[in-house]
């Protein structure tokens, strides 16, 4: 019991003393980007449309998308989206209080303390996650493994490898003699949370580069002589017409960033952005006469294998912990 205190207390105390805002913020903006991004087809959602200047950017790519994920349920009962995060808070607020509870039973006023400084730490996700977790690592090992993989993705990248180890660090404080499942639960935690950290950490890992300070919201012509219409976007696809009247090429910039997810096509065959700047305006060449160009989002080879990788784990917890028919002999 002074070891579960103690490792509650490690986690809430470092957040207040190194003063980490660990947690994921809560934006209405971005929870209808969320949703937009959900009836586009964009699954997992990464690219929100109206970041970034209005241009776009994988916000999900460094910043946790699992408050907005848990908010849509609410959404889903005609709830608005300022009341729908509300009750997301509320929900989680309980569940944390609840498993608290549970851990230490007859301490109303521990657990009510811990409770709310996770709400002024903004650790509400990530410490209701980690709680959740212990309560069932000896319960029900793979529903344990699935609230860890969840407390992984409850955070901005930026933190993950933090929380990862205060985990660890509190399982072994508990269950040093069970190293292998802890090793498994681990394991179990990064692949069901691949969707997420791998395609973070390969963003992370690159340089930090500077987000637009130009706000477009129509396309225009930079050079030659073009009529631009019918422009069109989603979250994850855009579209407009040109017409370009005289016999040299023209050019224009698309209030889209730029970035290789995007394939853009200029009647249906392939062209190639003539900027490379990351989350910069796209620049396109338009050749003579009239054209139809459309542009769709898509998965790298590698951001595929980690969605892969979520969607399989998934599915073995699943098969493993669904509940077996055993036949009685009578």
């Amino acid at each position: 019991m002074y070891k579960l205190l103690a490792s509650i207390f490690i986690i809430i105390i470092s957040h207040i003393t190194i003063k980490l805002n660990i947690g994921p913020d809560f934006s209405i903006s971005y929870l209808k980007q969320t949703e937009q991004c959900i009836i586009d087809g964009q699954i997992p959602c990464r690219w929100l449309i109206y970041s970034n200047n209005g241009l776009g950017f994988p916000v999900f790519n460094n910043l946790s998308p699992l408050p907005y994920y848990f908010s849509l349920i609410f959404r889903q009962f005609g709830f608005d989206y300022s009341v729908s995060l509300a009750l997301t808070i509320i929900t989680v607020t309980l569940f944390l209080f609840y498993f608290l509870n549970k851990l230490f039973p007859k301490k109303i006023f521990l657990v009510f303390t811990i409770t709310i400084l996770s709400l002024f730490t903004s650790t509400l996700f990530p410490l209701t996650l980690v709680v959740t977790f212990l309560s069932f690592f000896n319960k029900n090992f793979y529903l344990a493994s699935l609230f860890f993989g969840l407390a992984l993705i409850s955070v901005d990248i930026q933190y993950f490898l933090y929380l990862l180890i205060l985990t660890n660090l509190t399982l072994f404080l508990f269950y040093s003699q069970n190293l292998k499942k802890i090793l498994s639960a681990t394991m179990l935690a990064l692949l069901l949370s691949s969707f997420y950290l791998g395609p973070s950490l390969t963003e992370l890992l690159q340089n930090q580069l500077k987000l637009s300070e130009t706000k477009l919201n129509y396309p225009q012509v930079i050079k030659g002589q073009a009529y631009l219409s019918q422009f069109q976007k989603r979250s994850n696809f855009w579209r407009l017409t040109a017409e370009v009247s005289s016999n040299e090429t023209a050019q224009a910039i698309i209030p889209i960033s730029y970035h290789p997810s995007w394939t853009i096509l200029i009647d249906q065959a392939k062209t190639i952005p003539t900027n490379d700047t990351l989350y910069q305006p796209t620049i396109i060449n338009i050749p003579p006469g009239q054209h139809t160009i459309v542009a769709f989002l898509q998965n790298s080879t590698s951001t595929f294998i980690f969605n892969l990788l979520t969607l399989l784990t998934g599915l073995y917890l699943f098969v493993v912990s669904f509940p077996k028919n055993v036949k009685k002999d009578h």
